[in-house]
């Protein structure tokens, strides 16, 4: 299954969407309605998703030659990617990054957005240069960013605009991983996989939590989920044959 800007595949639990466009996969307001809709899919499927990119590029953030070409689009832009922005960062089930070439700006907060980071030690390099773009970073932006590094790091990527090497950024905490190309997208989809262990409804409270977003549904419908019971009773059972 595919479609023009957003590859898609399936494997088992797991959703692989593929940033396809152009050679370095920018993003449109098309790109972006896109991959907002197939994420809104993949929820409502109780799936978890792997984000990466066609060819040698994850993204290289917003398309600013269409940008340019069309300035009474702006609005159009700034919404579309503050929506798809959102969506990958609420996306209530798993989500892990395979950066597997540049992600500057835009793309570089799409990896931020996912719950893990997976990085290709030779895919090149990961930032957000927005200022150095002249583009003002939207909120939903620098909020995906403070939840995804330390206060002094976000300061550093909003503020001095630097690339950094999958290296660079395993040490400064924006990449979780860094892994060899060829066992990149393996091992993204087995990290998907193996979070899908929690039952679908304590993920997503416990997302919602960590985003300071708890919401509904209220914690006791959780603790009363007869698949929470069992994960509970599957661990106690688990522990006790450990301990014979």
């Amino acid at each position: 299954m595919g479609s023009h800007h957003v590859e898609v595949e399936t494997h088992e639990r797991v959703a692989v969407l593929r940033l396809n466009h152009g050679k370095a996969n920018t993003l449109t307001p098309d790109v972006c309605r896109e991959l907002t809709g197939l994420l809104m899919a993949a929820a409502d499927a109780e799936t978890a998703v792997v984000l990466t990119g066609a060819g040698a590029m994850f993204s290289a953030g917003i398309d600013l030659h269409e940008l340019l070409a069309a300035p009474d689009r702006i609005t159009e832009f700034r919404e579309a990617l503050v929506e798809s922005f959102s969506a990958l960062f609420h996306h209530p089930y798993p989500t892990v990054a395979a950066v597997n070439g540049n992600a500057v700006g835009g793309g570089a907060i799409y990896a931020a957005a996912c719950d893990y980071r997976v990085m290709s030690r030779d895919a090149g390099r990961i930032g957000t240069p927005e200022l150095r773009a002249g583009i003002p970073f939207p909120g939903m932006g620098i909020e995906i960013l403070r939840h995804a590094v330390t206060p002094g790091v976000l300061t550093e990527l909003a503020l001095r605009g630097a690339l950094y090497s999958a290296e660079q950024a395993l040490g400064i905490g924006l990449v979780n991983e860094v892994v060899g190309g060829d066992e990149l997208l393996g091992s993204a989809i087995a990290t998907a996989t193996q979070m899908t262990y929690a039952p679908s409804v304590l993920y997503a409270w416990t997302k919602r939590q960590v985003r300071a977003d708890a919401g509904n549904p209220d914690v006791a419908s959780v603790w009363d989920d007869d698949k929470v019971l069992d994960v509970i009773r599957s661990y106690v059972a688990t522990r006790n044959e450990r301990v014979r």
